[in-house]
């Protein structure tokens, strides 16, 4: 059964309660399990249990030929994440037609190589994994909330959604490594992006994990997902929505979701009552649940001749600005070149860097 969490919800908040009202004895107990002692084992808050169904022999391709798969399951919250405007609009035309959102032929051609699938799920934050045995039984033990990172909403009700993704842990460091859009429109990722992780790790890793099957990978499609939700429930709420379910119950859930997006059919059950089931696909599939949603980036152009997008479409969103899909990349990405711009803010007060002196033969759009 799922230990009931304690009325100060969690060691951290019982901690910073205990330091609030103060006393050497209410720290000791708030910030504990038990005062038996430091050697005891501490009680996970809940215990998910899965089961992988297939083999990844299916797909030699994507694995080491010198290495068999290292198999692991990790538990994956769900990020938000703000697309470019092209893959908005991408979006309204894939859900409501040309009708409803018109689009040209090359800005149609962009935005399908650079844009991800809008239901599809977007990793934000890793938590952690488990190796698959022989018989295909992994088992994940949660001894701390999600992180409010992966939370969402208001302090007065927050919840988050994870998926369960069985993957090939490359570099055999026991956890996920997920991946970043990182053609950049140049056909690779920089050498120096100045993009790093918490604690100055490169965003690039030296291995990309290979992702062989997950719970929950399209809101379209019938899938399993954890949640946990803490306070009141917004159901109107866009966060990866499953319109028509009841709220989830309180802290961890497991949620088996059936139906669309727009028309689910929502079952609950304790998130350690059940044994997830996760079926290996081909990583091709579902490479998207190891990518990271990144918002539109804005760079330079580049003066020099040999940096040319590689990309076989580009479109001019306007005589300073081309949107170019990232080249070369496990992940959809899109990266808008400015003549004149700043990196976050295309319509920043003062640019970051001005027009080339001389602007590349390949520059298609107008000249300013």
């Amino acid at each position: 059964m799922t230990k009931p969490l304690s009325p100060l919800r969690s060691t951290r908040h019982g901690c910073l309660a205990a330091l609030l009202l103060g006393g050497p004895l209410l720290i000791l107990v708030a910030c504990s399990d038990s005062l038996t002692g430091l050697q005891d084992q501490p009680t996970p808050l809940v215990v998910l249990r899965v089961h992988v169904n297939g083999d990844v022999g299916r797909w030699p391709q994507a694995y080491s030929a010198v290495q068999a798969p290292n198999l692991r399951v990790a538990l994956v919250w769900a990020g938000t994440w703000n697309p470019d405007p092209l893959c908005m609009r991408f979006a309204v035309w894939q859900a409501k037609g040309s009708a409803a959102m018109p689009l040209t032929e090359q800005e149609h051609a962009v935005a399908s190589q650079g844009c991800r699938d809008a239901y599809g799920f977007v990793p934000g934050w890793v938590g952690p994994s488990a190796p698959v045995d022989s018989n295909g039984n992994a088992t994940l033990a949660l001894y701390h909330l999600p992180p409010a990172e992966a939370l969402v909403g208001p302090p007065a009700g927050r919840v988050g959604y994870a998926s369960l993704v069985v993957f090939d842990d490359v570099g055999h460091n026991d956890t996920l490594d997920l991946s970043y859009p990182g053609g950049f429109g140049l056909g690779g990722p920089p050498e120096n992006s100045g993009r790093e992780r918490q604690g100055g790790e490169s965003m690039f890793p030296m291995f990309n994990d290979v992702a062989f099957g997950a719970s929950f990978i399209n809101m379209q499609q019938d899938h399993v997902r954890v949640v946990y939700r803490e306070g009141n429930f917004n159901s109107k709420s866009t966060f990866f929505p499953a319109m028509g379910c009841a709220a989830p119950p309180f802290g961890y859930s497991i949620a088996r979701i059936k139906g669309t997006m727009q028309a689910a059919q929502c079952t609950f059950v304790a998130a350690d009552a059940e044994v997830v089931q996760v079926s290996l696909v081909d990583p091709d599939h579902i490479g998207e649940v190891l990518c990271i949603g990144e918002s539109t980036r804005y760079m330079p152009v580049p003066p020099e001749p040999e940096l040319k997008p590689k990309a076989q479409h580009m479109v001019c969103a306007n005589e300073n600005e081309l949107v170019v899909p990232d080249g070369a990349a496990r992940c959809a990405g899109l990266t808008r070149l400015q003549l004149v711009g700043c990196l976050d803010d295309p319509d920043c007060a003062e640019p970051a860097w001005e027009a080339p002196a001389q602007l590349p033969e390949w520059w298609p759009c107008a000249k300013p």
